[in-house]
């Protein structure tokens, strides 16, 4: 089974935890925990996760728990550890803005990914990274395990870079102006002038391209989905092997194509519709 494997968030020293006159503990680390299990880490190490966020373990036990009382995490379905569950997202779908974008979009992800067999994902920016909120599998070997809440470098993704590529140059350098890039692999665009470079060629295609830029042997294409005034406030992409973007030849631009047509569906009941020429 090909699976795209969530990278982990949780190496490197403990974390110092930073107190401020107005908060509250007890709901930093909640939150804290919160992060890292929507970056990929189950918690199933107890005394590893304690250790890597700076908390107790015993009070990890405790946060745990309540959360999972209150629905905001749940127990992986292969049984090992904790993934976000459905409270939560549910809460962040109804207060957010995108809200009219997560009610209309999840038949037309479903319908992407049925019709090409792929996986397919719809996802915001978030300052400089991308939040993955929807993401439907194919009923095929092929699956992607990034989940819903998951955040991401906006540059390693053509989720991001499709959303980006309908800035301003300027508006990008500022952006990520202190911004540490980070090489995922060889292809990741990893400082700002070859970000800038990719996004001039997705701006010439219209469409995103990654060829292994956040894992290997994992192709992407990304578009950008635009509300009423016309301003891209969310991105729809497909993954996959290099074989399911080149075999048959022609392949890749029948998959840009079905793309492009979901982007313009979701678009249109934003209240976007394209000038005509």
């Amino acid at each position: 089974m090909f699976i795209f494997e969530q990278r982990k968030m949780m190496s490197g020293p403990a974390v110092t935890e930073k107190r401020t006159d107005f908060g509250v503990p007890p709901i930093t680390r909640a939150v804290r925990l919160l992060r890292a299990i929507a970056n990929g880490e189950r918690a199933e190490n107890m005394s590893a996760t304690a250790r890597a966020l700076g908390i107790n373990r015993t009070t990890l036990m405790r946060i745990l728990a309540t959360l999972e009382e209150e629905r905001f995490i749940e127990k992986h379905p292969d049984g090992h550890g904790y993934r976000i569950g459905l409270g939560l997202v549910a809460i962040a779908a109804m207060g957010s803005p995108t809200k009219d974008l997560t009610d209309l979009a999840p038949p037309i992800v479903r319908k992407l990914a049925q019709d090409l067999g792929l996986s397919a994902h719809l996802g915001v920016l978030d300052k400089s990274n991308v939040i993955y909120l929807m993401r439907e599998r194919p009923n095929t070997p092929l699956a992607s395990n990034i989940q819903p809440g998951s955040h991401i470098p906006a540059y390693a993704t053509t989720l991001g870079r499709a959303i980006l590529a309908t800035w301003n140059p300027k508006d990008v350098q500022a952006l990520f102006e202190g911004v540490a890039f980070e090489s995922f692999t060889d292809a990741t665009p990893n400082s700002l002038p070859k970000l800038l470079e990719a996004l001039d060629r997705d701006r010439k295609s219209g469409i995103s391209s990654s060829e292994g830029y956040y894992l290997p042997g994992v192709w992407s294409l990304g578009t950008a989905v635009r509300d009423q005034s016309g301003t891209a406030i969310a991105a729809l992409n497909v993954t996959g092997t290099p074989q399911h973007f080149t075999e048959p030849d022609e392949r890749r631009e029948e998959i840009a194509a079905v793309l492009k047509q979901a982007a313009k569906d979701l678009s249109e009941r934003l209240g976007y519709f394209a000038p005509t020429s």
